[in-house]
């Protein structure tokens, strides 16, 4: 009964911050300033969660299961929409994106293991440790090389910096100027398809439930990867039929979809404040801002002479964050720009996927490669 409780106050906090976001981009439109709203609602809860912390000591993390829950919901959509749209080109561009995200983790994990082999601590600083956000890949790493114990607050820490400092790096990124898309509209909550709503529900628990079951043993089968999978194949049976109001219900699990999302980046969001609150120290903090300066430079200056368009500054946005070892700013990134200069789902479809995903098995295999060889 009390978890029961724990994860509604969670859910109620969450999405509390979530509403706060979309009103201030509607009183204010943020968007223009590249600032999502769950961006806009996650800074006024971390700020207020570090006010009660410092005030009382206090401090409140979001349910864990509830987290989990707001990215299969937002990965069911995602593979819907795959399902829905994907070509060969659509596969083809995925796997070279995956190859390309190959190229900084190389270049990172190689330099902190040439330099930093024997420095646990100087190496996942340096180096790709704490790419992934799960608490699996921690543990399959903890089997491959020991850790100075710091990569949760490492990875927390890298979060919340580039959470924060993505709306400034973006629009130096920015150099063209197209037609803003009016994302007021696109944010409204319209009527809902209640089959559409129950299906999302319905497959995001499934899925849920198959993890702990039949997948619990399969090397970096998520729970939201299974969504998505599930999504993908739906999608495909959307494409083919004529159901008529087939337009109606794919509006349901793209709003659900994003809401998803919304409250995901919050989550994190609070929950990597509450990690640096209680852990976090300056000299981590120091020693990551020199790392995250340096890179944002060099990807501001690449897509200064790139990005001519938005949807380039959408990848180039989503591989800045990964290369700074936070996948999940990615989707705050990719959000901001698409809010703001329009949809570009030939980049947003792609990059979940990997960065979330596929990219896990050639950083495994980066790590076996260069640790126990």
């Amino acid at each position: 009964m009390m978890s029961v409780i724990l994860q509604f106050v969670s859910v109620t906090v969450i999405f509390s911050f979530v509403y706060l976001g979309l009103r201030m981009e509607r009183w204010w439109g943020l968007s223009r300033l590249y600032i999502s709203p769950p961006l806009a609602g996650g800074i006024i809860g971390a700020f207020l969660l570090s006010i009660g912390f410092f005030a009382t000591g206090f401090f409140w993390t979001p349910s864990e299961q509830v987290t989990h829950w707001l990215v299969t919901s937002f990965l069911f959509f995602i593979g819907v929409k795959i399902g829905c749209i994907y070509t060969k080109r659509h596969i083809l561009v995925m796997g070279i994106f995956l190859l390309i995200t190959v190229v900084p983790m190389l270049l990172l994990e190689g330099l902190a293991w040439f330099f930093f082999r024997g420095y646990p601590l100087f190496r996942e600083w340096i180096g790709t440790s704490t790419l992934a956000w799960n608490p699996e890949w921690i543990e399959h790493i903890q089997a491959i090389l020991p850790v100075s114990g710091n990569v949760q607050v490492v990875s927390q820490t890298t979060l919340l910096i580039v959470f924060l400092i993505s709306p400034f790096v973006i629009r130096l990124m920015q150099t063209f100027s197209p037609p803003d898309s009016g994302v007021q509209t696109r944010n409204a909550i319209k009527i809902w398809n209640l089959s559409a709503f129950v299906l999302h529900v319905t497959i995001t628990g499934v899925a849920l439930w198959l993890k702990h079951t039949w997948f619990s043993s399969f090397l970096f089968v998520f729970d939201y990867v299974i969504s998505m999978l599930i999504g993908v194949m739906f999608g495909v049976w959307l494409r083919k039929t004529g159901w008529e109001k087939k337009h109606h219900f794919l509006q349901t699990v793209q709003q659900m979809g994003t809401l998803s999302l919304y409250g995901f980046i919050v989550a994190m969001m609070l929950g990597a404040t509450a990690a640096i609150l209680t852990h976090g120290t300056m000299a981590v903090t120091a020693i990551l801002m020199i790392k995250i300066i340096v890179i944002s430079i060099l990807f501001i200056w690449l897509a200064r002479k790139w990005a001519k368009n938005h949807r380039r500054l959408v990848l180039l946005s989503a591989c800045w964050s990964f290369t700074l070892s936070a996948p999940v700013a990615c989707m705050n990134a990719m959000r901001s720009v698409t809010d703001r200069h329009g949809e570009a789902d030939n980049v947003l479809l792609i990059v979940p996927p990997v960065v979330l995903w596929l990219m896990n098995y050639p950083h495994y295999a980066l790590f076996t490669w260069l640790y126990r060889f």
